[in-house]
């Protein structure tokens, strides 16, 4: 067997660009799935729960939101009362977190994504 030759008998392929935003914050199931529905089991995700839950988001083709594919790699810890985070740049207060460590994700889309884009609170 000429497993050595494999990849010199194939055509080259071309590369796809893909643009990674890394970004601090919890994730609307609204956005996401639309009218607040989506997720695990039943469908139905509240902000917490998806956020807690959740680690990878692989969207459908067709779907209506700008990115392929969402990852978490990662969180920020809370570190006082006033809803401060440690963990890197981008931590930031957020409403609604409670305490919880705040999930950072990394969203994969074909073009470059704008702040409004992203949409994380």
């Amino acid at each position: 067997m000429e497993v050595e030759n494999l990849l010199a008998r194939c055509e080259p392929i071309e590369y796809q660009h893909v643009h990674v935003t890394l970004v601090y914050g919890l994730l609307d199931p609204a956005y996401l799935f639309g009218g607040g529905q989506g997720g695990s089991g039943s469908g139905r995700l509240g902000v917490a729960e998806l956020n807690r839950e959740i680690s990878d988001v692989l969207v459908a083709d067709g779907a209506e939101v700008p990115f392929n594919s969402i990852g978490k790699v990662g969180e920020a810890q809370p570190v006082d009362s006033d809803g401060r985070y440690s963990g890197g740049k981008g931590a930031r207060a957020c409403e609604g977190a409670e305490g919880a460590p705040l999930p950072r994700w990394k969203f994969f889309s074909a073009e470059r994504l704008t702040d409004a884009q992203v949409r994380v609170r």
